[in-house]
């Protein structure tokens, strides 16, 4: 009978290490496969893709170059996939935004000219009109008056 449970519990123990040995072998077999993956990523992320490279002609090596002759045209053109869309062909300039911008202000100006009161309009308001209608305002007239020396300056700003 103590022979039986001595063999029983060997058996028990070649049992355990048998589970325990598959436990590891799946534990390593999918270590290997999750490090196989993530190699097939990095070198996915790491090349080129095709729509990248320049195609190379085959004939190419053929035509030898002799004493530095360029033998005619050697620029190639790359070739691009069409179903690739160049995001600058959608992309508004800046002068076009502020074209827009512009021309949407003139509308607002024509539409506050005409609500106006005329009647209602302080002296100011007529000089600020006539500047505008000339062309000044504030940044031009402080740029003409650092011109010059500082008597003219003084002088010129007097005299506004």
């Amino acid at each position: 009978m103590a022979k039986q449970q001595e063999v029983q519990r060997i058996q028990d123990e070649v049992n355990a290490k048998d589970e325990e040995t598959k436990r590891l072998q799946d534990e390593v077999e999918e270590a290997r496969r999750k490090q196989a993956e993530a190699a097939a990523a990095l070198l996915a992320a790491s090349t080129t893709p095709q729509h990248h490279h320049v195609a190379e002609d085959e004939n190419e090596n053929e035509e030898e170059l002799t004493n530095g002759d360029a033998g005619g045209d050697v620029s190639r053109d790359l070739d691009t996939d069409e179903h690739i869309k160049d995001p600058i062909e959608d992309r508004r300039t800046l002068a076009e935004r502020n074209e827009r911008l512009h021309d949407q202000l003139k509308a607002l100006k024509q539409d506050l000219a005409q609500s106006r009161d005329e009647t209602k309009e302080t002296a100011n308001d007529k000089i600020h009109r006539e500047n505008v209608r000339q062309g000044r305002d504030k940044y031009k007239t402080l740029r003409e008056i650092r011109k010059g020396n500082t008597k003219r300056r003084v002088d010129q700003f007097e005299n506004m």
